[in-house]
């Protein structure tokens, strides 16, 4: 077994940052966000404390993503599309529901939030399984 390609993870942390300013852009669900939020559309301050807990929030869900394919043996995509999917389902999909429906929040906010981070978990997948670790 190999160690965790780092470019890789990084790579896939840069894509999921990518992927979460899209997702919240006016192209795709920031008005249906504010919406499920009770609150209007207002453009987010360029640095703040929730864009650094996701910067590494991302490094930790690619890092152990990275690092149980490694364990098990299982990088290619086929076998990591799975894990981060359950990895998904079992560590962030119930949190964030749990924790929306106590703030009052609806399903549809749950499935806005929840649903960038199953595209977010499986993007990291996709990068992590195809990207080959270099003989040194």
């Amino acid at each position: 077994m190999g160690a965790v390609n780092h470019l890789a993870v990084i790579a896939a942390v840069l894509a999921q940052q990518a992927l979460g300013w899209l997702w919240y852009s006016p192209l795709l669900f920031a008005g249906p966000w504010a919406n499920a939020m009770h609150r209007t559309a207002a453009p987010l301050p360029p640095v703040s404390a929730p864009f650094l807990i996701s910067i590494l929030g991302s490094f930790a869900f690619c890092y152990t993503l990275a690092w149980l394919m490694q364990r098990t043996g299982r990088t290619r995509v086929r076998y990591a599309l799975p894990l981060a999917a359950a990895l998904w389902l079992g560590l962030q999909f119930f949190s964030v529901g749990t924790q929306d429906l106590f703030l009052g929040y609806g399903w549809d906010l749950i499935a806005i939030d929840s649903g960038l981070l199953l595209a977010c978990a499986l993007l990291a997948a996709l990068i992590l399984g195809l990207w080959r670790h270099r003989a040194a």
